[in-house]
């Protein structure tokens, strides 16, 4: 299934966590899929970090039709939230951490 920008940045604010996680195990893998769909979380990102991770991140894929609205992305996901945000909220770009965590501004109170 393909999602568009707003779908995405949609899931993420409603769900407020995107685990990302690499597992060279497919069954391994696919526990952590259900585990966090089980737990609300309807953004994954699978990094792109092991010799076979293509391979696991298709399965993946496949196995996760079973899930409705379940957004996995390997390497897109936050890319994606950054493109969108930063022209509509330049402070975006500046505050995302590498987990893709949605970190606040820096407090003008200090």
């Amino acid at each position: 299934m393909t999602f568009s920008n707003a779908q995405i940045i949609s899931t993420l604010t409603a769900t407020g966590i995107t685990p990302m996680f690499y597992h060279g195990d497919k069954e391994v893998a696919r526990k952590i899929i259900d585990v966090s769909y089980e737990g609300g979380v309807r953004v994954i990102e699978f990094t792109n970090r092991g010799p076979n991770a293509f391979e696991v991140y298709t399965d993946l894929l496949k196995y996760a039709e079973k899930y409705e609205g379940l957004i996995i992305g390997i390497g897109t996901i936050i890319l994606s939230c950054r493109r969108y945000f930063a022209p509509r909220w330049p402070r975006f770009a500046r505050n995302t951490t590498s987990s893709g965590y949605l970190a606040p501004p820096p407090s003008q109170n200090l």
